[in-house]
């Protein structure tokens, strides 16, 4: 893909948040409050509050996985704003960023909301979308 298909059209470009798994403000919590489309996976995780209590909260599935809904020239401006955020680049692809199509996306993100159990992934899959391969 050349850069000039990047800036004219919206797409999902895959990025990395570099950030703590016990961080406060993860990356995608920041961007959904800036109004931005975001989707990262989520299950649900068990903590243990300082008082004893036990607290059931949503947490990504993968800790640095982050879809980010835009123009390349809009992901570019929140990567050089947020030092965290990171473009994932295809494997040999000469730092071409990893995007999904709209219709990949869709497919996916339904799967993952369809359901209000735990969700397991097959982790071959995974590795192959982490490393640009279709799936």
């Amino acid at each position: 893909m050349d850069k000039e298909r990047f800036d004219e059209s919206e797409q999902w470009f895959i990025l990395r948040d570099l950030k703590r798994p016990n961080s406060k403000s993860p990356a995608y919590k920041q961007l959904v409050d800036e109004q931005y489309k975001v989707f990262t996976p989520l299950k649900w995780r068990l903590r243990i509050s300082k008082d004893g209590k036990r607290i059931r909260e949503k947490v990504p599935f993968i800790q640095d996985l982050l879809f980010v809904y835009g123009k390349k020239s809009e992901i570019d401006q929140i990567v050089q704003r947020i030092p965290t955020l990171q473009f994932r680049f295809r494997k040999g692809g000469y730092c071409i960023p990893m995007v999904v199509s709209d219709a990949e996306m869709e497919e996916f993100m339904y799967a993952v909301k369809s359901s209000n159990q735990e969700h397991s992934f097959q982790e071959k899959l995974l590795r192959k979308l982490l490393n640009g391969q279709y799936v």
